[in-house]
């Protein structure tokens, strides 16, 4: 009799589309192909940008979302990367998708990557989206990794920290592993990883400017 070949568990993604395909989901998607890990793509809106320009952003109308997500089968599914959310709606279904699945797959991981903003200028997450997501979301996933922006974002405070006080606040907040990218800095780039025990990584910053790190890198993690 010939063995069952094992099946690897999928990676769910859920996040926005970006015409230009230097983010988002079809990123996502292309991070995946690269490290041969299944994965099943939900979008959950349309930025209309490009590189330079935001114009607008279309969320997927909730009932199509609603049905996407119903239609997955719990149990095959081994991490779940999130990304951009859109509108409160849309986090509000996800949150209840995150309780479901958690029930019938306790060892789930989630990654969740703050989309606020567009880097071309555009908001991602409206506030009161924002808002629900980090009193909701947030303590249900369990590694987060915003830049420098969203994690002042994240915390609610106007007064600007340290990366490595930064990254510790964040993480006794809701006791979530925190990944700080410090990307967005000048000349070095300076990480803050948090877990219980704080960590620092440090490297030159790359000189090509490209759009999209920040997705490769949560969708990596959660590959």
């Amino acid at each position: 009799m010939t063995p069952r070949k094992k099946i690897n568990p999928f990676v769910l993604i859920l996040a926005g589309i970006d015409p230009t395909g230097n983010a988002g989901l079809f990123r996502d998607q292309e991070i995946c192909r690269q490290l041969e890990i299944p994965f099943i793509a939900i979008p959950t809106a349309l930025a209309l940008q490009n590189d330079k320009n935001y114009w607008q952003t279309l969320p997927v109308p909730i009932k199509i979302f609603q049905k996407m997500l119903d239609d997955i089968n719990l149990k095959s599914l081994g991490a779940i990367k999130i990304g951009m959310l859109a509108n409160q709606k849309t986090v509000a279904d996800v949150v209840k998708f995150i309780h479901r699945v958690k029930k019938q797959n306790p060892k789930i991981k989630v990654v969740w990557d703050p989309v606020f903003a567009s880097s071309s200028g555009g908001i991602l997450l409206d506030k009161v989206g924002q808002k629900l997501a980090i009193k909701n979301l947030w303590p249900l996933v369990d590694l987060v990794t915003p830049n420098t922006i969203e994690a002042q974002i994240l915390s609610g405070k106007k007064i600007k920290q340290n990366g490595s006080k930064l990254a510790q606040d964040l993480y006794f907040k809701n006791r979530v592993a925190i990944y700080l990218k410090g990307g967005h800095t000048a000349q070095k780039a300076t990480d803050y990883f948090h877990d219980g025990a704080p960590q620092t990584l440090s490297g030159p910053v790359s000189k090509v400017k490209i759009r999209g790190t920040g997705c490769t890198f949560a969708t990596t993690v959660a590959g």
